[in-house]
C-alpha cells in the first residue's frame, strides 16, 4: 500500500511540475512501478478511455494517475487482480468516498472487458499504432521515421521499453576484473560480462544499488554500455593531460582515469558546484587520485593551458536514452533540439581552442537526433579546418564518427565523433 501510495505521490508532482524526475534513489519497486506507468503512460490511457468511453481530461489528476497505476499492475504483472483492485480502492478513499466507488467501476469494467479492446490497425494509422503500443509522443516517432525508417523506429521503441537490468562498469582502480568475477560468483549474483568491452557487466540484482556487495567498497559504477564507448574512444595515454567537459556525475572521468592507470590528470568541468558534488562523491568512492573538480560555463570559459585529449559529452535532448530515463519522453519537445544543438556547438567550438596539435577530442551525446550530432559535427568541421576525423573501431571500422541506435548490439542511444587536431 505504501508503495503504491508513494508511486501515485512522485506522478502526481511530475505532472502538476513536468520536470525531470530522479528515481535512481528511491527504493527498486517504487521506480520500478514509476519507470513502468511512464514507460506505459500513452497505452495505459487508451486502455483508460476505451474503458471508460470518454476523454480521460474529464478524470480528476490524483484518480488519473490511480488508475494508470493499477492499470499498469493488471496488464503487465502477476499479483492477483483482486488484491490490485482492493490496494487502489483503499488509496482513493483518502480523495472520497465517492472516488473510491468510481476506481472501483472503471478496474472491474476493464477486467470484464479488456479481452475486447484492441489497438488501432497498423495498416490503417501505423503512427497512431506505435505512439499508443510503445508510449511515445507522436512528433518523437514522425522524426524517427523520416530519419530511420518504420521498420527501425519500432524496433527503437520496443527497446526504450525493456527491463534492460542493471549496467555496471567494473572500476580496475580497485579490483581486477577476475576478482570481480568471483565475488558475484561466491555471492549467486547472475551476470553477463559484455562482449566489446570486458569492463561492462549486467548484473540481476535485488535491492537497493548502495546495498548491493562491492558498491560502498568501488568495485563498479552504474554505467551503461554506450556511455562507457566514449572514453574506451578517446583512449588516453597513460600520464597525459585531459579534458572532460560537462563531467557530472563523472562515470566518463572515472572510466578515463580507470584507462590511465591514475596516472596524469583529468580536469572534469561543470556548470554548477550541485553537479560537482556527485562528481566528487563517485571520486572519492573509487578512488580515482587523478581527478580535478572544476566549475565552469564550458561554452566560455579560458583553460589555464592545453591538453592532449579533450572529451566533450554534451548536454543533449537524451532520446538515446529514454529506456532509463522514461519521464524525458513526456518532458522533452521539439523546438528543444535546435536550441540545444546551438549550446553544444559553443562547448564543442570553445573546448577545441585548448587542445595541443595532434592531440585527440571525442564529441559524443546521448542523443539519435541529426541536428544535435552528425550538424555538429560538420559544422564544427566546417568552421574549424585545422580539425579532421579520426576513424576508430568499434564493432568495426568506421569514417571517424558512428549513430548508435537504441538496441543495437543491447545499448542505448549514442553518438560519438572523433577529431584529430592537425600539428
Amino acid at each position: 500500500m505504501t508503495t503504491r501510495a508513494d508511486v501515485i505521490k512522485i506522478l502526481d508532482k511530475f505532472f502538476s511540475r513536468h520536470k525531470p524526475l530522479d528515481i535512481e534513489c528511491e527504493k527498486p519497486e517504487i521506480s520500478r512501478l514509476t519507470n513502468g506507468v511512464l514507460k506505459n503512460l500513452t497505452y495505459l490511457d487508451y486502455l483508460i478511455e476505451q474503458t471508460i468511453e470518454k476523454d480521460i481530461k474529464s478524470i480528476q489528476k490524483s484518480l488519473l494517475n490511480i488508475l494508470r497505476c493499477a492499470m499498469f499492475e493488471l496488464v503487465f504483472d502477476q499479483t492477483p487482480e483482486y488484491a490490485i483492485v482492493n490496494s487502489y480502492v483503499e488509496i482513493s478513499k483518502k480523495v472520497s468516498q465517492k472516488s473510491s466507488g468510481f476506481i472501483n467501476a472503471v478496474l472491474k469494467k476493464f477486467l470484464r472487458n479488456k479481452d475486447k479492446i484492441s489497438l488501432p490497425e497498423k495498416e490503417v494509422n501505423p503512427l497512431k499504432y506505435l505512439s499508443i503500443k510503445y508510449s511515445h509522443p507522436m512528433w518523437m516517432i514522425q522524426r524517427w521515421i523520416n530519419f530511420y525508417g518504420y521498420e527501425k523506429t519500432e524496433e527503437i521503441c520496443a527497446y526504450n521499453n525493456k527491463n534492460s537490468g542493471l549496467n555496471i562498469r567494473v572500476n580496475t582502480l580497485k579490483i581486477t576484473i577476475p576478482d570481480f568475477k568471483k565475488i558475484l560468483e561466491q555471492n549467486n549474483i547472475e551476470y553477463e560480462q559484455n562482449p566489446y568491452l570486458e569492463v561492462c557487466f549486467k548484473i540481476r540484482h535485488h535491492g537497493h544499488i548502495p546495498e548491493i556487495l562491492g558498491y560502498k567498497e568501488g568495485y563498479f559504477t552504474v554505467q551503461g554500455v554506450a556511455s562507457c564507448l566514449p572514453a574506451k574512444v578517446l583512449s588516453p595515454e597513460m600520464r597525459s593531460k585531459v579534458l572532460d567537459v560537462c563531467a557530472a556525475p563523472g562515470g566518463k572521468s572515472l572510466h578515463l582515469s580507470s584507462i590511465m592507470a591514475n596516472t596524469g590528470a583529468i580536469t572534469a568541468v561543470d556548470l554548477t558546484e550541485k553537479k560537482l558534488e556527485k562528481l566528487k562523491e563517485n571520486i572519492s568512492r573509487l578512488g580515482a587520485t587523478n581527478i580535478t573538480p572544476l566549475c565552469a560555463d564550458a561554452t566560455s570559459y579560458e583553460y589555464a593551458h592545453l591538453y592532449d585529449y579533450i572529451l566533450v559529452d554534451a548536454p543533449c535532448s537524451n532520446t538515446g536514452i529514454l529506456s532509463k530515463k522514461a519521464d524525458i519522453r513526456w518532458t522533452r519537445k521539439e523546438k528543444d533540439i535546435k536550441s540545444i544543438s546551438k549550446i553544444q556547438y559553443e562547448i564543442l567550438n570553445n573546448s577545441a581552442q585548448y587542445l595541443n596539435a595532434g592531440g585527440y577530442l571525442v564529441y559524443s551525446t546521448c542523443s539519435i537526433e541529426p541536428e544535435e550530432n552528425l550538424e555538429v559535427t560538420n559544422k564544427f568541421l566546417y568552421n574549424n579546418p585545422d580539425f579532421e576525423l579520426c576513424p576508430f573501431t568499434l564493432d568495426e571500422k568506421n569514417n571517424g564518427f558512428v549513430q548508435i541506435l537504441p538496441s543495437y548490439l543491447d545499448m542505448e542511444g549514442f553518438f560519438i565523433a572523433k577529431f584529430r587536431k592537425k600539428k
